[in-house]
């Protein structure tokens, strides 16, 4: 039950490619231009603009 509260402790260990290779997976245009976030940014701080999936 703790999983959204735990959210600005969560961080993504994805690679760029793996990002690429998940898009394709599910249909998700690479003309969307997905990005892996770096390594020390939890998905609550999301970019403008931006659309976090987790």
């Amino acid at each position: 039950m703790g999983a959204r509260k735990d959210l600005s402790v969560s961080y993504s260990r994805l690679t760029q490619e793996e990002v690429e290779a998940f898009c394709i997976q599910w249909g998700i245009g690479l003309k969307y231009n997905p990005v892996a976030p770096s390594c020390d940014k939890s998905i609550d701080h999301c970019p403008p603009r931006s659309i976090a999936l987790y």
